[in-house]
């Protein structure tokens, strides 16, 4: 009899320094910390809750395709563009 195979595709993870008493700048610059550190775990951030005092729980996937990396990681860069400019902040990937 042949094993099924299992394979994981997603889940949540809470990032307890996320926390609702951040200042929204210090948050910003956190999210998207995390958010590279995610892809580069090959994790695809699908849904960041709203924060609170135990952090901010975030529902990701493994991306199935390329083209799923590809996105979020254009979401990544127009997030930090638009906080960048809301903020006054000089954040970029290299």
């Amino acid at each position: 009899m042949e094993e099924p195979k299992i394979r994981i595709i997603g889940g949540r993870i809470q990032q307890k320094k996320l926390t609702s008493s951040l200042d929204e700048r210090v948050f910003a610059a956190g999210k998207a910390h995390i958010w590279l550190s995610m892809l580069k775990d090959k994790m695809v951030p699908v849904r960041w809750y709203k924060p609170n005092k135990n952090g901010t729980k975030i529902k990701f996937i493994y991306p199935q395709t390329q083209k799923e990396w590809d996105d979020s990681f254009s979401e990544l860069k127009a997030f930090i563009a638009t906080t960048n400019e809301k903020h006054g902040m000089d954040m970029r990937i290299e």
